[in-house]
């Protein structure tokens, strides 16, 4: 008691003994085993920590006096003779002990997020980034966006971001100015991006040596025309399903105009459209030609002349049924129609559309036999002999040149499989030579 009368606190922590039984029988042994199943006994060699039904005031105790609050996991000392050098646990709080504690140096576990709070530069790490990192930063910078580099990748923009800041952390350079809106690459990404390339490249070109198709994951991005879908596109899915099981198709059915903007602009892989597309960094592989041929409901017909070879001037008589304003077959029409005074066409970029305005005697259309083979076949619609003959609709398969998969390039020569088993059941006009 002080001379004043008044009893004072001490305010010095309470000392804890750490002489504890940690054999696994005994219930502290238990109650550790419960907590941090993996941890070896060595690591409760200097300290003990106190079970949280015990004092929840006190935390893992040190020689010499409590550490402070209890942490989530268990604290790892340092050297034996260095009771100074404990790191603090991943989920660990604030210590109050008197007694000087630092954490790791920048190149042990935490490390490198208390660089960062300090300021300081932290160490490269192990320089051995991961093919999925690689790829991201590929996308992203060919892409132009986080956000389609993720929808490229079937992840989140999150997801993106983490793994270019993990490539960043391992080779302790920045590889994107962020300064700046949009994709910019710094100093350091302009060197990395040609590697990285080739890197993927020879990666698939293994993986596909090794016969491990299975081993492609990932979402593939494919635009297809209306003809297309209607005739041989569920055979070259059920194909590329059976050899890329792990992969993912994302279907765009759209006009040849919007599919070629789309490859141009990353959004798509790989498109089948009736045009080649002429810049350099794009490969054409024409698939079929397929033949074209006027068609109209019996009732139609009967309208038109009764002699063999109709004229395209007879055709004009009724209205014409087309494909839209920017198609070829639009085109074909406007050519042979230059001095006909007489013409009514009806835009559409719906196949099916078309082909029930035919059947129900609204026009005559110019369509794709092998789309129509079944009404042919029925007697739906008939095929007229028109001069000129229509010039044939090609099919060309086109893919962007990018190294990091060969799912496009596999999606290629298997639509040219499928185009040409479905024509040999079609009928002899189905195919243009």
């Amino acid at each position: 008691m002080a001379a004043s009368g008044r009893r004072t606190r001490s305010t010095s922590p309470p000392i804890r003994s750490s002489r504890r039984d940690n054999s696994p029988s005994s219930a502290w042994g238990n109650h550790r085993q419960r907590l941090w199943p993996n941890a070896d006994d060595e690591l409760f060699h200097s300290y003990r920590p106190v079970p949280p039904g015990l004092d929840r005031r006190d935390g893992p105790v040190l020689p010499g006096g409590r550490a402070g609050r209890r942490l989530g996991c268990p604290l790892r000392l340092g050297a034996p003779d260095r009771q100074a050098g404990v790191a603090l646990g991943r989920h660990g709080g604030p210590f109050r002990s008197a007694q000087r504690l630092r954490a790791f140096p920048c190149g042990g576990p935490g490390g490198r997020a208390e660089c960062r709070r300090r300021g300081r530069r932290a160490r490269p790490g192990r320089v051995g980034a991961q093919s999925g990192f690689l790829e991201a930063f590929v996308w992203v910078v060919k892409l132009g966006s986080f956000k389609a580099a993720a929808e490229k990748m079937n992840t989140t923009q999150a997801g993106i971001s983490s793994r270019i800041a993990t490539l960043e952390e391992q080779f302790g350079v920045r590889l994107f100015d962020r300064e700046h809106r949009g994709v910019m690459l710094t100093y350091h990404g302009t060197e990395l991006l040609p590697h990285a390339e080739r890197m993927l490249e020879l990666q698939a070109r293994m993986v596909v040596a090794m016969g491990q198709t299975d081993a492609f994951s990932g979402m593939l991005r494919i635009g297809v025309i209306e003809t297309v879908a209607h005739t041989w596109l569920p055979d070259l899915f059920s194909r590329f399903a059976e050899r890329y099981p792990n992969a993912t198709l994302n279907l765009v059915c759209d006009i040849t105009p919007r599919l070629r903007d789309d490859l141009l602009r990353g959004t798509l892989d790989c498109v089948i459209l009736s045009e080649e597309i002429t810049p350099g960094f794009i490969d054409n592989r024409r698939i079929a030609n397929l033949a074209m041929r006027w068609v109209a409901s019996p009732s139609l017909a009967l309208r038109f002349p009764s002699r063999r070879l109709l004229s395209f001037a007879d055709i004009a008589e009724q209205p014409i049924i087309s494909f839209n304003r920017e198609s070829s077959v639009y085109r074909n029409i406007a050519q042979n129609a230059a001095g006909c005074a007489k013409l009514r066409v009806s835009y559409f970029s719906s196949i099916g559309a078309m082909v029930d305005l035919a059947r129900s005697g609204f026009g005559t259309a110019l369509l794709p036999p092998a789309v129509i083979q079944q009404d042919l076949r029925d007697g739906r619609l008939v095929a007229l002999d028109v001069d000129p003959v229509p010039i044939a609709l090609p099919l060309v398969a086109s893919r962007r040149l990018e190294p990091t998969s060969p799912l496009a390039e596999a999606l290629v020569g298997m639509a040219q499989t499928s185009c040409d088993q479905f024509l040999s059941t079609c009928r002899d006009d189905a195919r243009a030579p």
